[in-house]
């Protein structure tokens, strides 16, 4: 039985559309689109299939729990894919907001999101592929970039149609023969090295993240305006 339903899963595996031919450079809306029909409508249905004639099931009827409904629901399959870039955009774009008009630089306020562990630790899988380090407990998991290249990567705007949401471009309104104009006035960026690293702390118990990071600031001429933190910058490089 074990066999036959592994077999007919490979068949339909590998008949599976998964969208292009590979050509495209970003991941839009609609990149993960033609992976969730194929996921719902061929893998999830043979699975439902298999799990529905399986002679050994769990307990899905416990006290007073509907044991059809509990089991359909319990054993519905989800593509990981656009689970982790979604995470990654609400994560960048916390950080984006960091970025803004302000003279605060430094270690930010950290940000805090629920997280569930079983999709956090496919964040772990991208950040130690891409050179992260982790070290965990029991109750912790610590996730620790010390190099930009790494971080870029993470939160690299391929994954979110685009937008990058590491740096952003300030502009102030400039009146010139009548004519409003705008006017590149500097930047904001994070900044990720040894001194300076990107943090992920993940309590187990709560499965709440707590992102930590550090804003340099950069005028017009693209000159640190946090002179302090731009020597810890220096230091660790």
């Amino acid at each position: 039985m074990v066999n036959s339903e592994a077999e007919r899963f490979i068949a339909a595996l590998s008949m599976l559309k998964l969208g292009s031919s590979g050509d495209d450079t970003e991941r839009s809306a609609k990149f993960w689109n033609p992976a969730l029909v194929a996921m719902k409508f061929s893998v999830e249905t043979l699975w439902l299939n298999a799990v529905w004639e399986c002679k050994s099931k769990p307990n899905y009827e416990m006290r007073d729990l509907d044991p059809i409904l509990e089991q359909q629901a319990s054993n519905k399959f989800e593509l990981t894919g656009p689970l982790i870039d979604s995470y990654l955009r609400e994560l960048g774009k916390s950080i984006f907001s960091k970025l803004g008009r302000s003279r605060n630089t430094g270690l930010m306020p950290p940000v805090k999101l629920f997280l569930p562990y079983n999709i956090f630790r496919h964040l772990c899988n991208i950040a130690v592929g891409y050179g992260g380090s982790l070290k965990n407990t029991k109750t912790q998991m610590l996730v620790t970039v010390d190099r930009f290249e790494m971080a870029s990567k993470m939160f690299s705007p391929v994954r979110f149609g685009g937008n990058n949401f590491l740096k952003k471009r300030h502009f102030t309104k400039v009146k010139e023969n009548g004519r409003t104009l705008l006017r590149y006035s500097g930047r904001a960026a994070i900044v990720v090295g040894k001194s300076t690293p990107l943090i992920f702390d993940y309590n187990v118990k709560q499965e709440k993240l707590t992102l930590t990071f550090y804003v340099q600031r950069y005028d017009r001429e693209d000159f640190s305006l946090d002179l302090r933190l731009q020597a810890v910058i220096n230091q660790g490089d």
